[in-house]
């Protein structure tokens, strides 16, 4: 087919044939036909070689040139080894840099993958902006991949330079919690690769009530837009748990995340206790901190109708001014 073409000679249609085999042997890696590490290795090295090769020919299409560029990229990406990231990096920003690209969005969206898994949030974030909305199977990647960086515990340092996306964010996230992926056969891999709905809701509820620095229940008391969001990821966890959550103690811990933002104090108090419970790993400080939030208002609340100003009609605090944080009245509460 390249000795069709004018210009081209034995030499790229000989790279061409060597190409298609290790790009072979890469998708058996893919589908899970072949997982064997050697094999992989191997196909690297050859697919770096066979790209080199590529890149020396002066009369070789430039659709091959890619073709190469992103099998090597996707080797490594999988391999994983020392500078296999790195390296997959720079090649698919050479496929990004590469002119009269019409799916440049493929090349974006990998980049804002690798670009987190090296821990370049703020890179990752400006590619998932350049992305843009988009409504196909990409756009649903890159939801993905927005929950995943949310619940990053380093992305809140680089919150400040993607404000008005982040919420946009958030927004794209409670949408995609309350909406269920399509069963037909072309969505089978979305289904296999979408993350667990407990990290999805992680993510809004770190949009929510992290955004732009943390706060604590007394703060966000009243805003209507956010006990609108919190209703929402309270279903999206409920839901979790009725459908056998994997992550079931951390289900428990953002759910009763959520009722302690709303007001709802002894629900909060149980599921956080569930999940000390039920929990495999040390008590975490986040846990620690909803239980003692929980049952400081409680005892607060209690404490209210033993206190000498009896004058005033005990009733449900309705604002941050009328119910004080916990540790202010009581020092030991967390």
């Amino acid at each position: 087919y390249l000795l069709g073409h004018q210009g081209s000679s034995t030499g790229d249609a000989d790279a061409a044939a060597e190409l298609r085999p290790q790009i072979r042997e890469v998708r058996n890696y893919l589908s899970g036909e072949g997982r064997d590490a050697e094999k992989l290795n191997t196909a690297c090295a050859e697919l770096a070689e066979t790209r080199r090769r590529i890149a020396r020919s002066s009369s070789v299409p430039e659709y091959l040139i890619d073709r190469a560029l992103m099998w090597e990229a996707t080797a490594r990406f999988l391999r994983g080894g020392d500078g296999d990231l790195e390296r997959a990096l720079e090649l698919l920003n050479q496929l990004r840099e590469s002119k009269g690209k019409t799916s440049m969005k493929h090349y974006t969206y990998n980049s804002a993958v690798v670009c987190r898994l090296l821990g370049r949030l703020e890179s990752a974030s400006a590619r998932l902006v350049e992305l843009g909305e988009v409504t196909d199977t990409w756009g649903m990647l890159a939801v993905f991949e927005k929950a995943h960086l949310l619940t990053e515990p380093e992305f809140c340092n680089v919150w400040d330079k993607f404000e008005k996306e982040v919420l946009a964010w958030k927004t794209e996230l409670v949408q995609f919690a309350s909406v269920q992926t399509p069963s037909d056969e072309s969505s089978y891999e979305l289904r296999r690769i979408r993350p667990h709905n407990t990290l999805v809701g992680k993510a809004i509820l770190a949009a929510e009530l992290d955004y732009p620095r943390s706060s604590r229940p007394a703060d966000r008391r009243g805003v209507e837009d956010n006990a609108e969001t919190l209703r929402a990821a309270k279903l999206f966890f409920e839901s979790a748990l009725a459908a056998g959550s994997e992550s079931s103690p951390d289900t428990y811990l953002q759910l009763a995340r959520v009722h302690l933002y709303l007001g709802e104090f002894a629900k909060a108090r149980d599921l956080a206790r569930r999940y000390r419970k039920e929990s495999k790993v040390p008590p975490t400080a986040v846990a620690a901190y909803v239980e003692a939030e929980a049952t400081g208002d409680r005892k607060r609340e209690c404490s209210a109708h033993h206190s000498s100003l009896r004058h005033r009609t005990v009733r449900g605090s309705s604002s941050a001014e009328e119910h004080p944080l916990p540790v202010v009245e009581m020092p030991n509460s967390v």
